[in-house]
Order: C-alpha cells, then sequence, then structure tokens
C-alpha cells in the first residue's frame, strides 16, 4: 500500500485514431470532474499525426455509409466519435511518441504528475517516462497474463475461450506485465465478433474507471500477474492471417479465421487479396476468385474489406494512383 494523495495531478495518455481509446478517455475525464481529489493536467494524443487520423476518419465514415449495403459493418457512431477526438487539454508529442525528449521535458517541468492513464495506446512506455511519473496504470484489452500484446479479443475467439477479459494494470518495463489493480471479463458467444466484444468490454471498463481512480488516489497497488504468460504481437498476427495458399488450411479453420479476425490475406487466381468473406460453391468453376481447401471443399471469395471485387478493385487502384502522384 503506497501513501495516499490528497489531490491527484492525473495524466491522460490516449490516441485519438483509436474508438476505444476515445471513449475511455472521455469516460475517464467525467469521472475525474466529479471527484475533489483527482485533476487532469494533459491528455496526451499518441497518434502518430493529424492527416493519419482524418484519413481515418474518412475510412470509418465511409465503412458506416457503404460497407452495410453489402455485409455486416460498424455503426456510423464509431466515424462520429473520431471527429469528435480526445477532450482537452490535448498535447501531441513529435510523432505520437510520449518518449520524446520534447514531451518528457513537459512531464518534468510543466505537468508534474503523480500518476499516468493509459487508454488504448500502440506506444510503449520506455525507462525514462516511467521513471518521471510515481504510478502509471494501462488499460488492456485483454486476460493477463495470458493475453498480452495486441489484438487479444480477436485471439481470444480465434483460441475458442468462452469469455474474454480487460485487466488494468500497473505498468512495468516489459509490456503488459505488473500487478492487476482490476479486471473483467465479457461471455463469448456463438456468433459474437471481436468488434461485438470489444464494444461490450470498453463498457464495462468505463464502468470498473470509480474502482480505478480509488486505487490510485488511496495508493493502493494490484495483485501480481499469475500463470503462464502468452503474448500475441504484429508478428503472430500476420501469420494468422497471411493465407497465400488456401489448400494447406481446412474450410472450417478458414472460418475460423475470418470470424476472429474480420480478414485474411488471401492467395487467389487474381493474386494475394484482403478478403472479408467467402462463399462455398456446389463445383468448381472458371474465375480469378475461387479456390479449393485442404478438405476438398471449393469456395469463392465474394467480399473484400466487405465490398464486391469491382468496387474493392476501383478504390485500389484510386489508391494506387494517388500514392503515385504523392511521390
Amino acid at each position: 500500500m503506497g501513501a495516499r494523495i490528497a489531490r491527484v495531478r492525473l495524466l491522460l495518455v490516449a490516441s485519438s485514431s483509436s474508438v476505444v481509446s476515445i471513449g475511455l478517455t472521455r469516460a475517464a475525464v467525467k469521472v475525474a470532474q466529479a471527484r475533489n481529489d483527482v485533476e487532469i493536467v494533459a491528455v496526451c494524443d499518441t497518434a502518430r499525426d493529424e492527416r493519419s487520423r482524418l484519413g481515418h476518419i474518412a475510412e470509418e465514415a465511409a465503412a458506416a455509409l457503404i460497407k452495410p449495403l453489402f455485409g455486416r459493418s460498424h455503426s456510423p457512431r464509431r466515424a462520429a466519435l473520431l471527429l469528435r477526438g480526445l477532450p482537452g487539454p490535448v498535447v501531441a508529442p513529435p510523432g505520437g511518441d510520449p518518449n520524446a525528449r520534447e514531451f518528457l521535458e513537459l512531464v518534468r517541468s510543466t505537468f508534474r504528475p503523480d500518476a499516468s492513464l493509459w487508454f488504448g495506446c500502440t506506444a510503449i512506455a520506455r525507462p525514462i517516462l516511467l521513471g518521471l511519473i510515481p504510478r502509471n496504470v494501462n488499460y488492456h484489452n485483454g486476460e493477463l497474463p495470458s493475453l498480452r500484446g495486441i489484438n487479444v479479443t480477436a485471439w481470444s475467439v480465434y483460441l475458442g475461450h468462452r469469455s474474454t477479459g480487460f485487466s488494468f494494470h500497473d505498468m512495468e518495463e516489459t509490456v503488459d506485465s505488473g500487478p492487476v489493480i482490476c479486471r473483467g471479463d465479457i461471455s463469448v458467444t456463438g456468433g459474437a465478433t471481436p468488434r461485438d466484444l470489444e464494444r461490450a468490454k470498453t463498457s464495462a471498463a468505463i464502468a470498473a474507471l470509480p474502482l480505478v481512480l480509488d486505487a490510485v488516489v488511496a495508493g493502493k497497488h494490484g495483485t501480481p500477474q499469475t500463470g503462464p504468460p502468452g503474448y500475441y504481437g504484429l508478428w503472430e498476427g500476420r501469420q494468422i492471417m497471411w493465407v497465400p495458399d488456401p489448400a494447406q488450411i481446412t474450410w472450417a479453420e478458414l472460418m475460423l479465421r475470418l470470424r476472429s479476425f474480420g480478414s485474411v490475406s488471401l492467395g487467389l487466381p487474381v493474386g494475394v487479396l484482403e478478403v472479408t468473406r467467402v462463399r462455398p460453391l456446389t463445383a468448381r468453376r472458371d474465375g480469378g476468385r475461387t479456390f479449393v481447401t485442404a478438405d476438398g471443399v471449393v469456395g469463392e471469395a465474394d467480399r473484400f474489406r466487405h465490398l464486391p471485387y469491382a468496387l474493392y478493385h476501383a478504390a485500389q487502384r484510386t489508391s494506387a494512383l494517388r500514392q503515385g502522384r504523392a511521390r
């Protein structure tokens, strides 16, 4: 048990390119404003740059309006939440890196936080930054220590877990380690997608924020993590979503990967494309989008990022032309 602080100066570290991060940050600001023992000194935005955030907003808006015509997609609220961005006062460190020298100086001389809360950031806190702030707490959207890393909600679905968890934990130099202050879990029902589960977990995590702030103010640390650790990073995600030869996996495995991760890079006669939906065929037929799995199922890819091939192909060509002009 650490010392109780009369009024905690709190730094929030988030990302304006993440719907989950924005939702948690807005909720944390509201919870803090309702207390007299917590003061928000700043919000650090770790999004890499404003242009990428605006591009992400445009992509989310297009998906909300267009993709439901062809397949399941998210609601317009996702794009609207991104458009609203993070609550102020917001500081964007160079390159979105909270370890940047300029931001470290602000932490040391201006913000002087007693604690920080991290929400949905891909940036990793380095020892210098952790050393400047007495208490650092991270929100992780997975059970610890078995699901450390990224995209862990998708991994919990893929691994067949009956529930998928979230954790607030004290931060250490090792990623997603440190004592767990608060945890919760959501049941994984038969048809639930990672997006559905992520939404439910975010709501549950928001409800847990008062308990987390209570622990920070009281100087109460969590329970050390126990059990075998598991880590899932970018490499593991790329491996599971990379299917250059569909004849190497079964139909059931292909469907499980699509449900869990939303898309796979599938090898087809027309090339390796980002596929979001496939359908079985009664017989093989000519076409650049057909394939056969290891168990002999003939399939056809009919959605690419939720779009029909013609629209997807047109979007890819437009993107390639735009990138060519930028160079």
